[in-house]
């Protein structure tokens, strides 16, 4: 409404120079390193065993992509509603590659599996998992059903996959998506690495 009857239009050169500024730089290039930026320094590295990471780009041929948020967009981009993507933190991003697109571009789509019985085979698994604003969010005014997490375990499924993981490969990095406390244990003890990256923004996937 605000917007519509003209609240926040500049009533000054100098709001106007500022405005024409903003306009120019969204979406350009430096705001695309700033959102890359926020989403790398936001991350935090729970686990790093026998300091596996940084890996060595050099020796990384085959790697295998799993997990219920590898191929996952979190913001509007991907056409679902802003209550389905975080309702008041929704944003609509310009752009939002996937983990596993940014695996296809890095290392070669024909060197990227997204099997479990690949796994045992790769250099390097990278496993993502965690939440989306479905399961993560807290209860929606009006609605009928709570839609507040039921506790602050990884669902059934996730812990299965990396249970089994576990028991192909001891080259596993995990990356947690959430933004609330993540019970860690079993799982953790059967991975190389970890970290919990939030809800990481356009640039998540690039991170």
């Amino acid at each position: 409404f605000f917007f519509r009857v003209g609240a926040f239009d500049a009533d000054s050169e100098a709001e106007k120079n500022l405005q024409a500024e903003c306009k120019r730089l969204y979406r350009s290039e430096e705001h695309r390193r700033l959102a890359y930026r926020a989403a790398a320094e936001s991350m935090v590295m729970i686990k790093n065993e026998g300091r596996f990471l940084p890996l060595e780009r050099a020796k990384i041929k085959k790697v295998c992509v799993l997990g219920p948020n590898a191929d996952f967009q979190h913001t509007m981009i991907s056409g679902r509603n802003l209550r389905q993507c975080g309702g008041s933190g929704a944003i609509l991003a310009g752009r939002e590659p996937t983990p596993l697109a940014v695996a296809y571009e890095r290392f070669g789509a024909e060197n990227v599996s997204t099997k479990f019985e690949d796994a045992h085979a790769a250099d390097v698994v990278f496993y993502f998992g965690g939440f989306n604003h479905y399961s993560d969010r807290e209860v929606l005014g009006g609605a009928q059903t709570p839609a507040d997490r039921s506790d602050i375990r990884l669902d059934h499924q996730q812990l299965v996959e990396l249970q089994q993981l576990a028991a192909y490969t001891r080259r596993v990095v995990v990356a947690i998506t959430t933004g609330a406390p993540v019970q860690c244990d079993p799982w953790i003890e059967g991975v190389n690495a970890a970290f919990v990256t939030w809800y990481a923004g356009e640039e998540g996937g690039n991170a």
